[in-house]
């Protein structure tokens, strides 16, 4: 959980930057695709939608908002996620995905 740390460190009593807002996207992307190599990362409703598949608009699983003080990672219904586990750390959940397939409709 260090990179959740190291997040949460960078947000603590600021205001959102657009280098903060860098460092979080790379490392999400990062993240992202080490569980989904295939993911695509399209700009759209000012934030940044994650795709399972790249290219792929059916397969989108999330997005990636950010606000005056905080980031927001909002998941849609266009995944299916296998999650090994969860981490409570205070107020938030955290899951450990270890799969990531588009959602078949």
């Amino acid at each position: 959980m260090a990179v959740w740390s190291k997040l949460h460190r960078l947000l603590e009593n600021k205001t959102m930057t657009p280098h903060i807002e860098k460092e979080i996207t790379d490392k999400v992307i990062e993240l992202v695709l080490g569980l989904c190599p295939d993911a695509g990362f399209t700009s759209k409703y000012g934030g940044t939608l994650i795709e399972a598949v790249a290219g792929d608009a059916k397969s989108v699983i999330g997005g990636l908002f950010f606000y005056a003080k905080h980031a927001s990672f909002e998941f849609t219904n266009g995944a299916t996620f296998e999650a090994q586990t969860i981490i409570s750390r205070g107020k938030a959940n955290f899951a450990v995905i270890s799969n990531c397939t588009p959602h078949k409709t």
